[in-house]
């Protein structure tokens, strides 16, 4: 049978759900059926993020006159899914119920607010120990997210480095080329700060803002898109290739002061 064609009758009972905002442990008079044992579903209900109706699902203790929310499902569920889900979760009794509280205090694991209002009710000897349960579980978890942080920001680390390493040797060998002369072809120079964060410029245009020589944004945007390798011979620009047919006029003078303030910082 699917929880769809159940027609048990619902009734209002007294429900341990979490406040709207999902802070706080509150009692609430949910309509509810019975579906098998103490296992209640509330209606199936669509909602705007999901295309079938799912409901809530509940244990209620007849003899305490108050339930706990326990899980979820879908319609199209049978109820032997449930029940398993039931039986995996250990919710279908108050002694299974607190046999599973027990067993999360003995491993420090986590257990949830609305389910220590009902171990308030059944056993509040055990309440101490969902607590530090609680606090235990808590700093495991912070320990282990400053842990997977560390660990990203180690690989972030590594991979800016050894990308701004590669980016360093190709600029440190066009800075040799200007020195010493050669052909020095206009590639990209990409400069990391973060995996997702890095700037490219024109290797000209980088090395003039490294060593201060003051290029003209116009003449920039050439560079950028025009200028495709020069020649340095005896400290000079003494040739290059560009494409376009718009031919700078004065790319020889600012690849003159570059060259001239590399060879000073040799």
């Amino acid at each position: 049978m699917l929880l769809s064609e159940i027609n048990s009758e619902y009734q209002k009972k007294r429900m341990i759900v979490y406040n709207a905002d999902g802070t706080k442990p509150i009692v609430h008079n949910i309509e509810v059926a019975p579906i098998f044992g103490n296992i209640y579903m509330s209606r199936l209900e669509k909602s705007d993020t999901r295309s079938y109706a799912a409901c809530d699902l509940y244990l209620y203790l007849e003899d305490h006159g108050v339930g706990l929310l326990v899980g979820t499902a879908a319609e199209d569920d049978s109820l032997e899914l449930v029940e398993g889900q039931v039986r995996r979760y250990r919710v279908g009794s108050d002694g299974e119920f607190l046999a599973m509280i027990r067993d999360c205090i003995s491993t420090n694991s986590y257990i949830s607010l609305i389910y220590i209002e009902l171990v308030k009710l059944l056993d509040e000897s055990l309440v101490p120990g969902c607590f530090e349960a609680r606090k235990i579980f808590a700093e495991k978890q912070k320990a282990r997210r400053e842990a997977e942080r560390a660990k990203r920001e180690a690989e972030e680390a590594a991979y800016v480095n050894e990308r701004n390493e590669a980016a360093q040797k190709k600029i440190a060998q066009a800075i040799e080329t200007l020195k010493n002369g050669g052909r020095l072809v206009n590639f990209d120079v990409e400069i990391f700060k973060g995996r997702y964060d890095s700037s490219s410029y024109s290797i000209f245009n980088y090395l003039a803002r490294q060593y201060g020589v003051k290029i003209p944004i116009k003449t920039q945007g050439w560079i950028n898109s025009s200028l495709l390798d020069i020649t340095v011979k005896d400290g000079k620009m003494s040739g290059g290739h560009m494409s376009g047919k718009n031919q700078s006029t004065v790319i020889y003078k600012y690849m003159n002061q570059l060259i001239e303030a590399v060879r000073k910082d040799a």
